[in-house]
This record gives C-alpha cells, sequence and structure tokens, in this order.
C-alpha cells in the first residue's frame, strides 16, 4: 500500500450506465475513446496526438495500485493508489439502474477531514455511431493516509499495477492516457472535457474519435476502470 506520509485523493463513485444523457443539456462531461493498443497500429500517445494535428504538452507519470477492503467496508468497493507526481487513493461502487448521487450518498463517503464531492459524466465513444454514458459522484479529501482512511479500514493489494503515462496536448484540447497493465495489455485513451450537449459530442467525434477510428483503431465498450481493473 502506499506510504502513509502520501497526500492522497479519495473518490466515491456509484455508476449508472446510461441510455439518454446523464446530466441536463450544458452540464461538464469528459468524452472519451480507448481501446487496446497490443497489435492496433496506433500504439503509443505520440502516434495519437500526431493522427490529431497536435503538439505535445505536459506530461505526468505515475504508477496506479489497486486494492479491496477486507475489514471495515464493502469488499466490492474499489480502491486505487497512485504514486508518481500525483500520490491518491480512490474508491469505486459499480450501481446500475439508481441515480448515482443518491446511491454513493447512501453508501457514504469512507474518508474523513473535509471531503468535497462532485458529479462527473463520461461519454466513451464506442463506434462510429455509439457510445456509452456513465454518470459517477464522487468525493475527494486532500488529507495523509493516515487521517484520511479509518484504521477500521483495512486494505489488500488486488494484483493491478499500472504504469500510466498521461500527455495532454500544448493547446490543452485532448489528454492522452497510456496505460501498461500487470497481465501484458496497453490500453490507450483520448480524451477531451466539454459540454454534455450533442454538439460537443459530434466535434468530439469529428474531430478525434473518427481520425483515430479510420487510422483502424477498435474501440472499447469498457469504461477505463473496468479495463484496468480485470486482474
Amino acid at each position: 500500500m502506499a506510504s502513509q506520509d502520501l497526500v492522497i485523493r479519495s473518490t466515491a463513485l456509484g455508476l449508472l450506465v446510461c441510455t439518454t444523457p446523464c446530466l441536463a443539456e450544458g452540464a461538464q462531461v469528459e468524452y472519451a475513446i480507448r481501446w487496446l493498443a497490443n497489435g492496433s497500429p496506433v500504439n503509443s500517445a505520440a502516434q495519437v496526438l500526431t493522427l490529431l494535428g497536435k503538439r505535445a504538452g505536459k506530461t505526468r507519470e505515475s504508477e496506479v495500485r489497486y486494492y479491496r477492503a477486507t475489514e471495515g467496508y464493502d469488499s466490492s468497493a474499489i480502491f486505487r493508489g497512485r504514486t508518481g507526481e500525483v500520490a491518491d487513493v480512490t474508491w469505486k461502487v459499480r450501481i446500475e439502474g439508481q441515480d448515482p448521487s443518491a446511491a454513493a450518498g447512501g453508501l457514504g463517503c469512507p474518508l474523513l477531514g473535509d471531503v468535497k464531492a462532485k458529479t462527473e459524466v463520461d461519454v466513451s465513444v464506442t463506434g462510429k455511431s455509439g457510445e456509452r454514458r456513465t454518470s459517477s459522484r464522487s468525493c475527494r479529501s486532500e488529507e495523509p493516509l493516515e487521517k484520511a482512511l479509518p484504521p477500521a479500514i483495512k486494505l489488500t493489494d488486488r494484483g493491478c499495477a499500472s504504469r500510466m503515462v498521461r500527455v495532454e496536448a500544448k493547446d490543452k484540447s485532448v489528454v492522452v492516457e497510456r496505460w501498461e497493465l500487470a497481465d501484458g495489455r496497453v490500453i490507450l485513451e483520448a480524451s477531451s472535457k466539454g459540454k454534455e450537449s450533442a454538439a460537443a459530442l459530434g466535434s468530439f467525434r469529428k474531430d478525434v474519435a473518427h481520425k483515430l477510428i479510420e487510422a483502424k483503431v477498435v474501440p472499447s465498450e469498457l469504461s477505463k476502470t473496468e479495463l484496468v481493473t480485470q486482474c
């Protein structure tokens, strides 16, 4: 587990897979396309940025590990610890068919201290015309581990250590992440933040997703968390 002097972030998420937009028109969302890079003609962040006509800006690297609670919390929850320029621990609970805000609030954030909460929507492009919307409720605490995690909660490593490289385009219009997973798979993701609207989704498809699909990228239908915790 991450050392106790790390400053951590914790995110509690109740997920809802939506068949219609999860938030009202105009809400902030993250548009993304992700794929298995092994065997793909597009297998590096540099290639992605070149295809999109972008120059690389800020780069961040970190090691990410996943844990489950053995004591003091629901064992289905996913805790995530990250070391590098940013160190954090996050937790996630997948709940389908319920309001994510009510679901996460009912379960309760496990962290102590000054906790900040927010709701997010991820719109994943899964093909030339398909997409999958995932809504989440999160809470975050900027506290050292020994203060943020209650002593009653005991964690065990899930064996899902990954190396992540995050590259932001110089114009900040797109972010590319490359995940090297413990089982040898490599996942690439290109994403942009924008408003929840048909126009914003159309722009992401035209400017990012369609260019990658035309380069023979095969989009995944799974969320990033689902992909990186298959261990």
